[in-house]
């Protein structure tokens, strides 16, 4: 068995766990022909990966600061109240929000970046003196814990040029964003969240039936195999705004799946469902169903659709049974028309903290946990037009609760 050394290259799946006060979080991310010669890794990772084979897995535990740059007093600072530069976003000014994400350029006046900076921010406290700006890595005061898992290694057959992979940045960039900042809610809310570019009614725009997953055919198993530890076989599920496609393994043998969506035809085409229910959960967040009713509840691919979220989100706990689990997973794409406006303004980890607040709001849910999967190759898929144009597979991430007993 080929082992890893200086003439191999590797493909890793670095996994890392943290904690914040809401939630445990995941994070995935997959390593593509990772060179043990010239790419660099977290402390200690890289000897440690030394001369280990296809199924190894290591584990390291880091302190607050070892994996990531350390918590910093300097990287805190107060700007005045004009030192926000207010741009123009979808017709509107731009306004700081307590503990919402930023990037640098939008503080040129106060830090002298450049206006085009994007290192980001976040909003800590806001007043009539001016607002709290944090530039500290949001993992900064966590303790990680990473795991590799040694998937493959090949032998190296090129020394092609270019820049040395940072895997542990990699890792470790955009995740932390999803927690709240020093344990205070978001203020998500502000600025008329939920209306969209398209307000015309839902039915006329899912009138015409998109027989299609919405993620490609990486992106697709990966969310299979995350659903197939979630669930249980010989239960009763509901796949909430479905469609054609379920996502969840036929080999679960579940009791029952009733699909709940806009389109007839789609939720027709989806072979997968042993019952289903069109419904416009916009217009009735109301779900038809009794109280406690399923065993889990999943929704995929739609959760930035929803204009009353808050609502839905109660009464996916009110049809579970106690202990349900209610899984909601999302990606990177969405119909822009139907997108709630602040979905389309958040940074990419900020949106499983927008979904993590609406499980926090209902006050129904207990171990929440986030999860995010990243990095994947694309799959070759003659039917995926975006082949040979793109080489990641789309992002996954997920948030999921379970109904207090």
């Amino acid at each position: 068995m080929l082992k890893i050394d200086d003439g191999k290259v590797a493909s890793i799946l670095f996994e890392m766990h943290w904690e914040s006060d809401e939630a445990e979080h995941t994070e995935l991310l997959y390593g593509h022909r990772v060179n043990i010669w010239r790419d660099t890794f977290p402390r200690y990772m890289g000897e440690a990966l030394y001369g280990k084979g296809e199924g190894d897995m290591l584990n390291f535990d880091y302190a607050p600061g070892e994996a990531v740059p350390a918590l910093q007093d300097r990287k805190v600072i107060q700007a005045p109240p004009g030192g926000f530069e207010r741009r123009e976003v979808q017709g509107r000014a731009l306004e700081p929000r307590r503990g919402r994400i930023y990037p640098a350029g939008l503080l040129a006046r106060t830090t002298g970046a450049m206006p085009q900076d994007l290192t980001p921010f976040r909003v800590g406290e806001i007043s009539t003196g001016g607002i709290t700006a944090d530039f500290n890595h949001p993992l900064a005061d966590r303790h990680l814990n990473i795991k590799a898992h040694v998937l493959k290694v090949a032998e190296k057959h090129r020394e092609p040029g270019g820049e040395s992979k940072l895997h542990g940045d990699l890792l470790t960039s955009g995740p932390g964003f999803q927690a709240r900042w020093h344990g205070a809610p978001t203020d998500f809310y502000s600025d008329d969240p939920f209306r969209r570019a398209d307000e015309s009614q839902d039915q006329v725009f899912y009138k015409e039936p998109r027989i299609t997953a919405h993620i490609d055919k990486q992106a697709q198993d990966n969310l299979a195999h995350l659903l197939s530890g979630l669930l249980h076989p010989h239960t009763q599920v509901l796949d909430l705004m479905s469609g054609s496609h379920t996502h969840i393994p036929e080999e679960l043998y579940l009791k029952e799946l009733v699909g709940l969506g806009m389109n007839e035809q789609e939720l027709r085409a989806n072979r997968k469902l042993s019952a289903h229910v069109t419904h416009d959960l916009n217009e009735r967040p109301e779900l038809p169903f009794d109280d406690n009713r399923f065993d889990a509840v999943v929704c995929n691919m739609s959760v930035e659709y929803l204009t009353q979220p808050h609502e839905v989100f109660r009464e996916a706990a009110r049809v579970l049974r106690p202990g349900g689990a209610f899984i909601v997973t999302f990606s990177n794409r969405w119909f822009p028309a139907k997108a709630v406006r602040i979905w389309t303004e958040l940074h990419e980890f900020e949106r499983p903290g927008l979904v993590l607040d609406y499980f926090l709001d209902s006050g129904r849910f207990e171990r929440l946990h986030t999860w995010s999967e990243r990095n994947w190759p694309r799959a070759w898929d003659p039917n995926d037009r975006y082949i040979g144009k793109v080489w990641q597979s789309d992002p996954l991430y997920a948030v999921w609760g379970r109904t207090r007993k």
